[in-house]
């Protein structure tokens, strides 16, 4: 078998089927990546989430997660990581923070609860009027349920909350 080179493009499902050890150095790297000792999270998430989206969920760099995974794998090139670069909005839109949503979620508790959040946000926008907003509160930047809502064609606004954690503001086209 030819080892994959680990790149901020890696896929983290792929990461892990390649070498399942590699989950404990991802828990022990961040706690933010203990979902992914749920198997349910780990085929939802890990079959989309690139090593640069899991590297903005645990707040650090892309380039200094890919060399720690190729430290940690015993490959070569660590230095050649790219920078995804901060990826936040420059401006907040009007209808976020600035309307009542319709519908306020804990990203958190919906993961504890085996819950893929990007599943449930679709279902229930899919239920809401347009121009209708969900809240999702999470204790990290969720990249790729952001990209995914994005291909759905959902508005939204991401963005550090008061206090800790994310909030991400989705509104119904």
């Amino acid at each position: 078998m030819t080892e994959t080179l680990v790149t901020p493009d890696t896929r983290i499902g792929e990461l892990i089927r390649e070498h399942p050890e590699i989950l404990e150095f991802l828990i022990g790297f961040s706690p933010r990546f203990a979902a992914l000792r749920n198997p349910v999270m780990r085929r939802t998430i890990g079959r989309v989430a690139t090593v640069a989206q899991a590297a903005s969920i645990a707040d650090v760099p892309a380039p200094a997660l890919v060399m720690a995974l190729r430290k940690e794998l015993g490959q070569r090139g660590g230095e050649a990581a790219g920078d995804e670069g901060d990826t936040s909005p420059a401006f907040r839109p009007g209808w976020a923070g600035t309307v009542d949503p319709a519908i306020v979620f804990d990203g958190d508790e919906l993961i504890a609860q085996g819950q893929a959040p990007v599943n449930v946000v679709r279902q229930r926008l899919a239920e809401l009027n347009p121009g209708d907003v969900i809240l999702l509160r999470v204790s990290f930047k969720p990249e790729p349920l952001i990209q995914a809502l994005e291909r759905h064609g959902a508005r939204l606004f991401a963005a550090p909350a008061p206090g800790d954690g994310w909030e991400v503001w989705i509104r119904n086209a």
